[in-house]
């Protein structure tokens, strides 16, 4: 019942739910049968990205380095497209 209610109000459900001996604050939205969970975090719980990314060195990252990378993602993602069409595909 309050799935079919967010989801016709187009809202999100906000829960609390324990996880190791912690509560936390999820955001709940309707997914097809089923609800989905999302972790919510308050602001002193969230590290800045300096944090993680400081080590990581800058790169100068070449046109030639771009082109390959969005050839092979082009690729990737038609080879993807083409097996999903297969598999999502049904005889009659």
């Amino acid at each position: 019942m309050i799935r079919e209610t967010i989801r016709e109000m187009d809202k999100v459900a906000i829960g609390r739910v324990v996880l190791t001996n912690r509560e936390h604050i999820i955001a709940l939205e309707p997914m097809d049968k089923g609800l989905v969970g999302t972790l919510l975090r308050y602001p002193y719980e969230v590290r800045s990205e300096q944090e993680y990314f400081d080590e990581i060195q800058d790169v100068k990252v070449t046109k030639d380095m771009l082109d390959l990378a969005r050839h092979i993602v082009n690729q990737k993602a038609a080879t993807s497209s083409r097996r999903s069409s297969r598999t999502t595909m049904r005889p009659r």
